[in-house]
């Protein structure tokens, strides 16, 4: 089933001869972006901000939307067992970029091929085998290490130990695949049990809907969870909306991993920049267009974090947020 959107533009080809061909002939570029739950709809640049960063580094690097530029867009609908028909149908239309979020997509898009520069924002890109190593990943794919590794995952309970001191049962809503095996939900546990603090399920499953994070929190909540951590799962960020109308309606902490929670009415969020994020991810895109090749390209892993508090969440939620952690917050929404 087709999921793209197709806006009339321009290409370059990086990759192939035969896109090299194409490329010289129409001095048009394509690029695809491939999200495993946003809506069509909102990857545009006036969507989300993220979005909006992506599209405006695209245009002052000389990008334009219906000028030299076609984006074909692809939304999984948070259906896993679509992802890989999609990935298929992504490379069958030879893009010259895809950008990809999350290691799932990425990993269908690496079973489909070793030719098409993938700019990817996947959790540990060598533990994945999508890299060799960081500074020469040696492939085809290559963007933004999303692991923030231990240290960082241990300023979330800080964090939270700092809010409320006895905290004993954290929830931790993840997809299935994360709460199973994957790097970033063993970090969690593993940070988790340093802190002496136990995690609590269910994990989601597909088709992960509105219903299904209001069956995950309800059931986080009977087992006596004090708090609730959202992982950045791309699921989560797409429905970020719905997760922070449940916090809001349970009246329990949650903890963010985007500050684009906090500022639609999230409590606190500990977070790299996914403006510049995005931001960066274009300048990647822009360098495989004119003929980088991904392989030499080095996957950047973000080192600074924001923190940021909503204080008219705190105050409705009856929570007095500790002056030091308000002083050291980058940024407080009242």
């Amino acid at each position: 089933m087709k999921r793209r959107d197709l806006i009339i533009g321009a290409t370059l080809a990086v990759v192939g001869a035969g896109n090299a061909r194409a490329q010289q002939s129409t001095g048009k570029y394509r690029l695809a972006i491939f999200h495993p739950a946003t809506p069509i709809g909102s990857m545009v640049e006036s969507g989300p901000s993220h979005y909006a960063a992506l599209f405006g580094e695209l245009r002052k690097l000389g990008y334009i939307e219906g000028g030299n530029l076609i984006v074909e867009r692809f939304s999984g609908e948070g259906r896993p067992e679509r992802y890989g028909e999609i990935a298929h149908e992504i490379v069958r239309s030879t893009p010259d970029v895809i950008f990809v979020v999350s290691p799932r997509l990425t990993r269908h898009l690496q079973a489909q091929t070793s030719k098409i520069a993938i700019v990817s924002i996947t959790y540990d890109p060598v533990a994945y085998g999508f890299a060799s190593t960081l500074s020469r990943p040696g492939r085809n794919i290559t963007g933004i290490s999303a692991d923030a590794g231990l240290e960082i995952m241990g300023k979330y309970f800080e964090i939270l130990r700092e809010i409320r001191p006895s905290i004993s049962k954290i929830g931790f809503v993840a997809p299935a695949e994360i709460w199973a095996a994957d790097h970033a939900g063993r970090l969690f546990r593993e940070a988790a049990s340093r802190a002496s603090v136990s995690v609590l399920g269910p994990p989601l499953q597909t088709p992960i809907q509105k219903e299904e994070y209001r069956r995950v929190t309800q059931a986080m909540l009977r087992e006596g969870a004090e708090a609730i951590f959202v992982s950045e799962a791309p699921e989560n960020f797409a429905h970020r909306e719905v997760i922070v109308r449940l916090a809001e309606e349970h009246r329990i902490p949650f903890l963010y991993p985007l500050t684009e929670y906090a500022r639609i009415g999230g409590l606190v969020a500990f977070s790299v920049d996914n403006e510049e994020r995005h931001r960066l991810i274009a300048r990647y895109v822009d360098r495989i267009f004119r003929g980088e090749n991904p392989a030499n390209l080095p996957f950047y892993q973000p080192t600074n974090f924001l923190l940021t508090i909503n204080l008219r969440v705190a105050k409705t939620l009856g929570i007095t947020m500790p002056p030091a952690l308000l002083v050291r917050a980058d940024e407080v929404i009242e």
